[in-house]
């Protein structure tokens, strides 16, 4: 099938049309889980320690919510041309319910995919750690409370991906934890025709004035999984659906170089951003928005195929 509007944008298809369509990475999505039997899911789920539900305590990857299957599905789906990665494998964590994420469960499953366990939380595996984490929630602004996870993640070359929040109509500084932490990469949102998504977060941050987000994807009206069926989809819109985009991209480049530190993943999606979104007419941060990196876009619109031909001669 035809790829879905934002993995076009992106260009994935030009990366796999290259033989790159993420194989020998791992994934590890934080989110309120994932439906494992669905037909866009079924087939990279990777079982060994893949799975963990400290929240509800269920056995197999489950998602009563829909959000992690969509998110999932933007990453890694298989089918209707959904996913950026679909040849890397997944593990995921249910930190979230219909009615939140918990504190306590979202560092659980923070350790976790810094050396995931097995369904009971028990017989850790560190050498079955992921390449990075996808991590479509968050909350408040200038909260460290997730920054000892992600140092852990960082010092063994976890990337910590985050979406950057979806308070953006209410102006500037409106970038959320954990995405705002200098130790995320956090992902603001663009729509179709290239602007920026009404309601993507914008910098600077609330703790040190920092430019964020560090850049951008597509996030507005993206299909993907959905939990309604084996076999169903759905739009959905926000920043967390432009945080997997980038997950994608990342998954792109570790199966390009295994080795890439977190430093040189960064490095890699800045050098292939875009800098092609329509000026809002606003400037946060006494930074121009025709100035790069700013707190609309970041370093620009994440680009797979330019960051992959960047590392090429990085």
């Amino acid at each position: 099938p035809l790829a879905q509007w934002g993995i076009e944008t992106i260009r994935a298809p030009a990366v796999h049309a290259l033989g790159n369509e993420g194989e020998g990475v791992v994934v590890a999505s934080i989110d309120s889980g994932a439906q494992g039997t669905h037909e866009s899911l079924k087939n990279n789920f990777r079982s060994e320690n893949g799975w963990f539900d400290p929240a509800e305590g269920d056995k197999t990857p489950i998602d009563n919510d829909g959000h992690g299957t969509h998110t999932l599905g933007i990453i890694v789906g298989q089918t209707n041309g959904i996913g950026v990665a679909p040849k890397a494998k997944w593990i995921a964590c249910k930190a979230c319910t219909r009615t939140g994420c918990m504190f306590s469960d979202l560092i659980d499953c923070g350790n976790y995919a810094g050396c995931p366990t097995d369904i009971d939380g028990k017989n850790p595996r560190c050498d079955l750690a992921p390449n990075l984490v996808s991590n479509s929630w968050g909350g408040d602004q200038g909260d460290t409370f997730f920054d000892e996870v992600m140092a852990a993640w960082r010092l063994v070359n976890i990337a910590p991906i985050f979406a950057i929040g979806n308070s953006g109509f209410s102006g500037c500084g409106t970038a959320n934890s954990p995405g705002d932490s200098e130790l995320a990469i956090g992902v603001g949102a663009t729509a179709f025709g290239e602007v920026l998504a009404h309601f993507s977060s914008l910098g600077p941050t609330l703790l040190g004035n920092r430019i964020k987000p560090d850049i951008a994807a597509p996030g507005a009206d993206i299909i993907s999984a959905y939990p309604a069926g084996d076999r169903a989809y759905a739009s959905m819109s926000g920043t967390s659906q432009a945080c997997p985009h980038v997950a994608g991209i990342a998954a792109l480049l570790y199966a390009q170089n295994p080795n890439l530190t977190v430093e040189k993943l960064i490095d890699a999606l800045t050098a292939g951003a875009q800098r092609t979104i329509a000026s809002t007419g606003t400037n946060c941060g006494n930074v121009r928005e025709d100035t790069y990196p700013n707190n609309h876009v970041g370093a620009g619109r994440a680009d797979a195929l330019a960051s992959i031909q960047a590392t090429r001669t990085v």
